[in-house]
């Protein structure tokens, strides 16, 4: 089984159209292309009454590898700056996690949340 989830990036440090925060961004994403999860993806997703589109990397997790994987990838991004977070959303139940509460095991509580999430729903 692989598990498909939505990772959405998020700041207070700069607007979601900042062309610097859009270089953090890409880094993420760079990074989990080049770990050893399943597929990385992106889309942008308007939002209403926001003049920019929120961006949603899609990661795909088929193995505990990549699950691993993935986990070390989101651990180093949001450690770089206590600013930073991640809204993950499997099914539309969306876990966060920031950079001031980062730790190995809260980001492995997230991932087990949604993954429990996913095997409840199906």
């Amino acid at each position: 089984m692989t598990l498909e989830i939505a990772v959405v990036p998020g700041t207070v440090a700069f607007d979601a159209d900042d062309p610097a925060w859009l270089a953090q961004v890409e880094m993420l994403v760079r990074e989990l292309q080049e770990s050893e999860v399943d597929g990385v993806g992106q889309r942008a997703t308007a939002s209403p009454g926001e003049k920019s589109a929120v961006i949603e990397i899609l990661v795909a997790l088929g193995s505990s590898g990549a699950v691993t994987a993935a986990l070390a990838a989101f651990s180093a991004w949001l450690g770089r700056d206590k600013r930073r977070e991640l809204n993950v959303v499997v099914d539309g139940v969306r876990h966060t996690v920031d950079g001031t509460a980062l730790s190995d095991r809260t980001l492995r509580e997230v991932m087990l949340k949604s993954l429990e999430t996913k095997r409840l729903d199906g």
